[in-house]
């Protein structure tokens, strides 16, 4: 293979390894948070909102994929939940990082 034969050399072409599997790229993080935190403790959005001083409408629009996490949301998330900021940015950005490699 001579160079620039490998993809990984090519500028603009490089694969990223975050360590999340390639099935979760494209699942939006509020996806996450109602399917394996909300669900099983039986939480309501609500009461989520409540506990993190998010607003409920703000809640529901990350619940419904509308509306990505930030930092700030990631900070009170982490807080209300037991998880860590990075957590909640990580699943972001690999999130945004799926949607920019796979339109």
């Amino acid at each position: 293979m001579g160079k620039g034969d490998d993809p990984a050399e090519r500028t603009g072409d490089r694969e990223i390894d975050t360590g999340v599997p390639s099935w979760l790229e494209r699942v939006h993080p509020g996806q996450i948070l109602a399917s394996e935190f909300l669900e099983p403790s039986h939480t309501s959005a609500t009461e989520l909102a409540n506990a993190t001083g998010m607003a409920p409408e703000q809640l529901t629009r990350i619940l419904h994929g509308t509306q990505g996490i930030s930092v700030d949301d990631a900070d009170r998330l982490a807080d209300a939940l037991g998880t860590t900021a990075q957590f909640w940015t990580n699943l972001q950005a690999q999130y945004e990082e799926g949607l920019r490699q796979h339109p």
